[in-house]
């Protein structure tokens, strides 16, 4: 991939790759001359070879499904949609495949498309639908939530036709994405009011409870995978906290709290080398967020910032997203989508900005360029603060 690492929106709606020298490169450009279909979540491939994307339906073009090679030999269309709309794509770990979540005039539903060009495989229908990729690419375990058939579920998929799917659970419950480890599953469950977290054996399916909550989780699993990070929330006595769970002893320790009813945790996010934790609290009323991180030791504001929509969006479901779109490099450094401050804005109506930000106190995040949808390559580098 040569220096490129940061794809993202620009401002004429197209596909940007940004060099160690700040110079953008347009990767994407109309399929037909006079199209407007904006390019909508850019996703890098694990070997960081082709970037997938899909645009919105206008008058003159159907909704599409496409990749792209990032060097831009080749781009292809994988899917063209009728009455539906892809809203998440999640490349499969070994790069054939692309799980993606579609829009339909009856709910949502779960597809994979093949790069072979073999027909795409519809896996289920629900409202949400959290999921996440087996090592091999060989299966999906996801979280599906059915409200017209008023059941929630753990549901494991295999592309082999052959071979059966299995429901894991059917006790889910705090809308939390399963995290997949070698031979197991962790996962939520909602029992009698209170959050039960639990580990299953995908070879034997026997379950073990690692903990019980009084409250919505949400988990992100520590790089060395002995540690879970938890957020848990309970909205109605308005606290907030984010702990650390050692998997082998159970112990629980705490990294952060708010207590104010109106501030929340939010989001949580591990550097690839696991010794610092990046977090976002928000401000439901004041509609603000504020990055911060914690070190292995101390818990540390960075900034505030006014979310883009379409970040705000990817904040709120990030333990799916923090899967398929990278924010933060290995040196630290993480990148999003955000408006000015008022204060310093020199046009109206405001255009959002890629801004990078860096693990300090009181940093002020630096302007990138005018765009959405920031990803970082899975190659993770990046020129460091």
């Amino acid at each position: 991939m040569n220096q490129e690492t940061l794809a993202y929106l620009g401002d004429n709606k197209e596909v940007h790759l940004l060099n160690y020298d700040g110079v953008p490169r347009q990767l994407t450009y109309p399929l037909t001359f006079g199209e407007t279909a904006p390019c909508l979540w850019p996703t890098w491939s694990h070997n960081s070879e082709w970037l997938a994307y899909f645009q919105a339906s206008t008058d003159t073009a159907p909704a599409r499904l496409c990749i792209t090679q990032t060097q831009g030999i080749q781009m292809r269309v994988l899917a063209e949609f009728v009455d539906r709309m892809p809203i998440y794509v999640y490349w499969s770990p070994t790069d054939d495949s692309l799980a993606v979540v579609e829009q339909t005039p009856d709910g949502v539903e779960l597809l994979v498309y093949f790069l072979d060009d073999r027909d795409p495989m519809q896996l289920d229908d629900g409202a949400p639908i959290f999921f996440d990729w087996s090592s091999d690419g060989q299966s999906l375990i996801a979280h599906v939530v059915s409200p017209l058939r008023q059941c929630s579920r753990l549901h494991q998929y295999f592309l082999n036709p052959n071979q059966d799917d299995v429901v894991l659970s059917e006790e889910t419950g705090g809308f939390a994405v399963p995290i997949i480890m070698e031979d197991s599953v962790i996962y939520a469950e909602r029992i009698n009011g209170m959050t039960v977290l639990k580990s299953m054996s995908l070879s034997t399916y026997d379950a073990e409870i690692l903990g019980q909550f009084d409250g919505i989780l949400g988990m992100q699993l520590r790089p060395n995978q002995t540690e879970l990070a938890l957020s848990i929330s309970n909205p109605e006595g308005g606290l907030y906290t984010v702990e650390l769970m050692d998997l082998n002893t159970r112990t629980h320790r705490q990294i952060a709290t708010e207590s104010d009813p109106n501030i929340s945790i939010q989001s949580m996010f591990w550097l690839e080398n696991g010794q610092s934790l990046l977090m976002t609290v928000v401000n439901a009323t004041q509609r603000w967020l504020e990055w911060q991180y914690w070190d292995g030791e101390n818990h540390t504001v960075i900034n505030q910032f006014l979310p883009a929509r379409e970040q705000l969006f990817y904040l709120h479901f990030y333990e799916q997203f923090s899967k398929s779109h990278n924010l933060i490099s290995n040196n630290g450094d993480f990148y999003f989508a955000a408006y000015e401050p008022p204060h310093r804005r020199t046009e109206f109506p405001p255009k959002p900005w890629i801004f990078k930000g860096c693990l300090q106190p009181k940093y002020e995040f630096e302007k990138v360029q005018v765009g959405l949808f920031p990803a970082l390559s899975s190659s993770r580098t990046s020129q460091s603060c």
